[in-house]
């Protein structure tokens, strides 16, 4: 476990079991944003309206995430996305990994961003450089498991 302090000075341990757990402040904040720790967070977009948050747990599994689907104040509908929260940086690189899979008859969009919502400019930078991030490294990884083409496969070079 880790420690972190509190506003009025006090120290607590924050084990893995309190991730995503509610604190007990008056603000009603997580413990992981209170502590300072680094949040790993991922939007995901283009799911079917008819998905289900055991559904998309079950699809990013591997990664013990934690699922905020988003739905519509007035009419209660989902709205067709949601943000994946990740307890590490390998579990984040994992659901990263994700993007472009179908999920039911719909090929889904993982895509990093930034916790604490808002619009600033700032936020948008680090958005923008997290996504260039990523793409650099789908791009590295494409490259790497290109098949280079083979001569005897009737589409290299003749020697004839």
């Amino acid at each position: 476990s880790k420690l972190a302090e509190s506003k009025g000075g006090e120290v607590k341990a924050v084990s893995k079991k309190s991730f995503g757990a509610k604190s007990s402040d008056s603000k009603g904040g997580d413990a992981k944003k209170q502590s300072g720790q680094r949040r790993y967070i991922v939007f995901v977009g283009n799911l079917p309206f008819d998905c289900t948050e055991e559904l998309l747990k079950n699809h990013f599994k591997a990664c013990n995430p934690t699922v905020r689907m988003q739905y519509d104040r007035g009419t209660n509908q989902f709205k067709g996305f949601a943000f994946v929260e990740l307890p590490d940086m390998v579990k984040h690189g994992v659901a990263l990994r994700l993007h472009h899979t179908m999920l039911g008859a719909r090929k889904i969009n993982v895509e990093p961003t930034a916790g604490g919502g808002g619009n600033s400019k700032n936020r948008r930078q680090k958005i923008e450089n997290n996504k260039k991030k990523v793409q650099q490294a789908r791009l590295k990884r494409m490259k790497a498991s290109a098949v280079a083409p083979n001569p005897s496969d009737g589409k290299g070079t003749s020697t004839q």
